[in-house]
């Protein structure tokens, strides 16, 4: 190991995220896109593969792959195959394509997910997400394909706003039935 991060107040740096696309399927009415200065472009897999290597190198334990959606990659599962073993590997999704893709994630080395769910009303998760009738319940299908796929922690990112403010119960609720807290 080649020496270990730290950051400028002094803590170890354990883990890295690395955003593969800008791309998303949804337009989420709180994303802003910060950060992103070449909108389109996307970070080649090989030099994915590199910083997840010098990351391992310098003691990191984690890496999070992000987007955009990163479900839009079609050579995710290639990445991670590359990915060094000794990272725990995550990726940040919301969902829509994941139960379709949960089985050969995991194969490729993934070890779990970060699932945005927004909205358990279908509506208002449309209303919330841009999304399109039946997308909650493509999201809802990839969480328990997750599962299936040994996937855990499943961790579920629920921005509260004014409209599903009311949903928080009913969301832990959701988790509680489903194991995942």
């Amino acid at each position: 190991m080649a020496g270990q991060m730290v950051d400028s107040y002094g803590r170890k740096v354990t883990g890295i995220r690395i955003a593969l696309t800008p791309r998303c399927n949804l337009r989420c009415i709180y994303c802003h896109h910060e950060g992103e200065l070449l909108p389109g472009g996307e970070i080649p897999g090989d030099m994915v593969v590199s910083i997840a290597k010098a990351a391992a190198e310098l003691g990191m334990r984690s890496v999070k792959l992000t987007g955009g959606e990163p479900l839009l990659r079609k050579d995710l599962d290639l990445i991670i195959a590359r990915i060094p073993q000794s990272l725990d590997i995550s990726i940040t999704t919301n969902g829509i394509l994941l139960a379709e893709r949960a089985e050969a994630l995991a194969r490729a080395g993934l070890d779990r997910v970060n699932v945005s769910l927004d909205s358990l009303q279908p509506n208002r998760y449309c209303q919330i997400t841009g999304g399109r009738p039946g997308d909650l319940e493509r999201v809802l299908a990839g969480i328990d394909a997750s599962r299936e796929a040994d996937l855990l922690p499943i961790k579920l990112n629920f921005v509260v706003l004014k409209r599903n403010e009311s949903e928080v119960p009913e969301m832990i609720d959701f988790c509680r039935r489903r194991g995942l807290i």
